[in-house]
């Protein structure tokens, strides 16, 4: 959800827990209920992720675990690299935004087993496959106790 522009906003702080600050810039704005939306922003000024404002709710998480699926597949069929999944979602800064926005620890700890994936892809290797279905499987798992979301879009104007 994009910040209204009948709503005040002010930035209250950016480029907080940037891994990747060679390569974009984060802003938090907050109006004046105190809501936080967290925008990412590629260093070339294109907007490109707006997070919504509050908490992470049920839908939210669905998108999430199914991300995180999509990506567990796309490592495994050489299609991303271990880098590009830590850009999209297995990273220090990910998690953190997903643990402040009370994301479901369950899925805060597969972003975490997320982000050791190029630990034991050298370290361990012979483990790397196990690792990668596990992952999946934890999604999957998790993702099947959900209600069937019948009503909510995710991506609002």
């Amino acid at each position: 959800m994009r910040p209204n522009k009948s709503d005040d906003w002010k930035k209250v702080y950016n480029n907080r827990d940037n891994p990747c600050q060679n390569k974009f810039l984060f802003h938090y704005l907050q109006n004046k209920l105190e809501n936080v939306v967290y925008v990412k922003v590629k260093n070339d000024g294109v907007n490109s992720m707006v997070w919504s404002k509050g908490n992470i709710n049920a839908t939210d998480e669905k998108i999430i675990l199914i991300s995180i699926i999509g990506i567990i597949n796309s490592i495994k069929n050489k299609a991303i690299t271990l880098e590009e999944a830590e850009k999209f979602l297995f990273s220090p800064h990910t998690r953190s935004i997903m643990q402040s926005k009370r994301c479901d620890s369950n899925i805060i700890a597969l972003i975490d087993y997320g982000c050791e994936l190029e630990d034991i892809k050298s370290i361990m290797p012979s483990k790397f496959t196990h690792t990668l279905n596990d992952i999946e499987q934890k999604a999957l798992t998790l993702l099947s106790k959900y209600e069937k979301s019948e009503t909510d879009f995710w991506i609002d104007e």
